[in-house]
């Protein structure tokens, strides 16, 4: 439950309440995923492509709840040294005030600057309605799931997110009836029934306005990012999507895996593709434009990546614009 970090909940009557997700003074979040995150097969919140989606999902509800936030320094690329770190290498209490490595080139890592453009967006779109800022709002943050309702004269708003590593059903409990836009996917949903009740996967944060507002970075966070492609939990990752010029397979293996990738045209027609290749355990970065030498040339359209791990394959919708 962190009920607590909204102002009203504590009984104030203006928001003085300072909140942030980790500070000076604790452990950073992407630390703890990696070394203490939960897991079940198939869905393992230590694999750095979860976590940092995980982290983004703690923004999508720290963020919405109204009130003065602080952002501690390189949590928006996912900081994941110890704040016992030490300078050999090693985590020792005794090493907390020790100088930590800056990490200016985690900006330069496409999973690390997804949930980069995830937060910039997220706070852009707090700073510029003023329904974030309201003192009419509810919070329900006691499950797995949590949800902020936020209701103002301008617009209202519905964030929600699911910290459970299954899927878990919530109650949007929206505020009118109508066509709703979910920000980050730019999926919208059509609600005729106030208590519609979504599907959340696990990780998965969405955030609703009855307004379309587009995501100034123009990067999409792909809310079903990870799939279970067979029971050796072998995860596959594609962004951003749509694509502006080139996008990313990140692909994360449990165990060694022939891969093979193939790029077809709504057509069917294959416009590109790499030799099978042999993969140890690990995650692994993998641009379209290694698969399609001319990828920033390709027509605008839908285009589908087949993915083949050994004798299991996957098969993910791109859309270039």
């Amino acid at each position: 439950d962190i009920g607590w970090g909204s102002y009203q909940a504590r009984g104030w009557n203006a928001p003085n309440l300072i909140t942030f997700a980790e500070s000076h003074d604790e452990e950073r979040l992407m630390y703890k995923n990696l070394n203490y995150g939960n897991s079940i097969s198939g869905y393992n919140t230590k694999t750095p492509a979860i976590a940092l989606k995980r982290m983004a999902l703690a923004a999508n509800l720290l963020y919405t709840i109204p009130g003065p936030k602080m952002l501690w320094q390189f949590g928006e690329v996912g900081y994941d040294y110890s704040i016992n770190y030490c300078p050999n290498g090693t985590v020792n209490p005794d090493c907390r005030t020790a100088n930590k490595p800056v990490r200016w080139d985690y900006f330069n890592e496409p999973s690390r600057r997804a949930l980069y453009n995830a937060m910039a967006d997220l706070l852009y779109i707090r700073k510029t309605y003023p329904v974030f800022h309201t003192n009419n709002y509810q919070i329900d943050f006691g499950t797995y799931t949590k949800r902020v309702n936020l209701y103002h004269s301008s617009m209202n708003a519905v964030a929600m997110g699911n910290f459970d590593v299954v899927a878990q059903d919530i109650n949007g409990n929206f505020p009118t009836n109508g066509w709703w836009y979910e920000y980050y996917s730019k999926d919208s949903i059509n609600v005729n029934n106030s208590q519609t009740i979504l599907n959340l996967a696990p990780g998965e944060y969405r955030l609703y306005t009855p307004t379309k507002i587009a995501r100034p970075t123009g990067d999409i966070v792909e809310n079903s990012i990870v799939d279970l492609l067979d029971e050796k939990g072998n995860r596959l990752l594609l962004y951003p999507n749509p694509a502006s010029h080139n996008s990313i397979l990140e692909i994360g293996l449990d165990t060694p895996t022939e891969i093979s990738i193939h790029l077809y045209n709504s057509l069917g027609n294959l416009v590109g593709q790499n030799p099978k290749t042999n993969y140890t355990a690990g995650s692994y970065l993998i641009g379209m434009n290694e698969i399609v030498p001319n990828f920033n040339q390709l027509a605008t359209g839908i285009y589908f990546a087949k993915v083949t791990f050994g004798n299991t394959s996957k098969t993910l919708k791109m859309i270039i614009e």
